[in-house]
């Protein structure tokens, strides 16, 4: 397939991410908050004209599914942790045909389209790159590739701190091309969070502040 493919990695239940990192928020806060970085993430891949999936550990619930555009395939993926659920939803896409595929975190609801842009143009590059976007905190909020490259995934730990140093680490062990993108300031923490919003580019989660359904204080 020429288009490009965006895989939105997506926690469940929503109120578990933002719960735990955000904890002013309640359950209900924290769910609807998530719901919408979700969206914010697939509004963000749709401009980036590629196609979107929304991927989860296991089966789909009836929310994902509810929430998604009509475009928008959900899957479920196996595994037992985030390297196993990284590697599959890349495995999947591929089995697919697609040839350029990034996995997006939906905790950066506002990564700017030109990076999915700048990403998807690198991977035409011979040989093509791995393309990552690190986050303030040392993880990677979005990983491109071009072919499979289990190797160099499966050593990296995934969801941490230090997964953009391990990611840096085997690629100059194994001599992968590696494009680091500037860093993006994702939604760990409250302070986060309202700086996203600050930002002004998350559209559904500046809506929920708007309407008084989200409470992020001063």
């Amino acid at each position: 397939m020429n288009e490009p493919l965006v895989i939105i990695s997506v926690c469940k239940p929503f109120s578990s991410a933002l719960h735990r990192a955000c904890p002013p928020l309640d359950s209900a806060q924290a769910s609807a908050a998530y719901a919408a970085m979700v969206l914010d993430a697939e509004a963000t891949a749709l401009s980036a004209g590629a196609d979107v999936w929304f991927a989860c550990s296991g089966q789909p619930d009836a929310a994902l599914l509810a929430m998604a555009a009509p475009e928008t395939r959900v899957v479920g993926l196996s595994g037992d942790t985030v390297n196993d659920r990284e590697l599959a939803a890349f495995a999947e896409g591929f089995a697919h045909g697609y040839r350029r595929i990034a996995v997006l975190s939906a905790s950066a609801p506002d990564l700017p389209a030109g990076y999915l842009q700048t990403a998807f143009d690198r991977l035409e590059d011979d040989p093509p790159l791995v393309i990552a976007v690190p986050s303030q905190s040392g993880a990677v909020c979005m990983l491109a590739l071009a072919r499979p490259r289990p190797e160099l995934l499966d050593g990296v730990p995934w969801g941490i701190s230090k997964t953009a140093e391990g990611l840096e680490a085997a690629a100059e062990t194994l001599r992968a091309p590696l494009c680091m993108l500037p860093r993006w300031q994702t939604v760990e923490t409250m302070a986060d969070l309202r700086d996203c919003l600050e930002r002004g580019r998350a559209a559904n989660l500046k809506s929920l502040a708007a309407h008084g359904i989200l409470n992020v204080g001063p």
